[in-house]
């Protein structure tokens, strides 16, 4: 049987509604309402941010809390002999406990994560549905919803170094018993699929979330205008294939509360590659477009990032041959995904 744990990314795989019940118990957690809007900052003298590190500097029992938001709307339309249209909506937050338990003399870190609370609120052509941690579920609820049950105060680890590089994530295996155990398949997968869920957990939900709250930093020191770029891990995909960069740059520095903040833009630089197998396949992509913008506020007293929110915009046009009731025709598919994230640290 295969497993994959991109669930907790995008996981629209529900159907219908489930029941709105009272909690168990309380929940004794940091509310999950977030914030949109830009910070209330006030402006600072650039001339006085010179050689300015934006490296993680963390310590031994340092405890810090985000708070994550992902709110996505994806539209597609698929025209053949009629056209069919679907569009979902979904809005999914986790409230995260960071805890260092480490720091090697490399400046490692060892982080110990635990996702405290989760709610999710999505919309399919007008079908709502709902999650919420903490809230008592029926058994076939429980069974909907068993990715978000089985993360739910089950912690696991990273590793971290000073620039956001995330080394390995540990400890997974707990999160992805949980889910097998609450899928009743504990007893029926062999240990070679067991091994393969639980790299799926790792590598493809739990470290695109930590990646979230360290991204890829530079090593060398800033001042405003100051600009750089990351290359990210290419995507690929049955149809084609994402190579992504992000360029940063700083604009400037300004004053939170009592801490100094760096104000950067990031711009994301795409190139998509359609695959030669979908080409074989008689599959063609018409003009694909993949960009996204951000403004990240990196904490100088902290050295965390205080909010990051991000904008990405994917537009896909195919078309192929595919059988229908009248025969083979040309079926074309349109789909536009816009993808909302939101870090606050709490």
């Amino acid at each position: 049987m295969k497993l994959t744990a991109l669930f907790f990314l995008t996981a629209l795989f529900f159907a219908g509604c489930n029941k709105s019940e009272e909690p168990q118990k309380p929940e004794a957690t940091k509310s999950l309402q977030f914030d949109t809007t830009d910070l209330k900052t006030e402006p600072l003298s650039a001339d006085e941010f010179r050689d300015v590190s934006l490296t993680y500097n963390l310590t031994k029992g340092m405890k810090f809390s985000y708070r994550l938001t992902s709110i996505s709307e994806d539209l597609q339309s698929i025209i053949a002999d009629t056209t069919l249209s679907q569009k979902i909506s979904q809005t999914i937050t986790y409230i995260i406990d960071a805890d260092v338990k480490e720091v090697d003399p490399s400046k490692v870190f060892e982080l110990e994560f635990k996702f405290t609370s989760i709610g999710l609120s999505a919309d399919m052509n007008g079908q709502k549905f709902s999650y919420r941690s903490g809230v008592k579920l029926d058994s076939v609820e429980r069974l909907k919803y068993t990715e978000y049950e089985a993360m739910i105060n089950n912690p696991f680890s990273a590793r971290v170094d000073q620039t956001g590089e995330i080394i390995e994530i540990l400890r997974a295996d707990r999160i992805a018993n949980k889910v097998l155990s609450l899928r009743g398949l504990t007893d029926s997968l062999s240990s070679m699929e067991k091994k393969t869920f639980q790299q799926d957990v790792s590598e493809g939900a739990l470290k695109p979330l930590v990646n979230q709250i360290f991204r890829k930093m530079t090593e060398k020191k800033v001042a405003k205008d100051s600009g750089w770029t990351v290359l990210q891990p290419p995507v690929t995909l049955p149809v084609f294939s994402l190579n992504n960069s992000h360029f940063y740059k700083v604009t400037g520095f300004e004053k939170f509360n009592d801490d100094k903040l760096a104000i950067i833009d990031v711009n994301l630089i795409s190139k998509i590659v359609i695959s030669p197998e979908a080409k074989k396949g008689g599959v063609t992509v018409s003009n694909p477009s993949y960009s996204g913008q951000g403004k990240f506020y990196f904490n100088l007293n902290k050295n965390l990032f205080q909010k990051i929110s991000t904008k990405t915009i994917m537009v896909l046009n195919m078309e192929m041959m595919a059988p229908t009731p009248s025969g083979m025709k040309k079926l074309k598919r349109q789909q536009r995904t816009v993808t909302k994230n939101i870090l606050e640290l709490l």
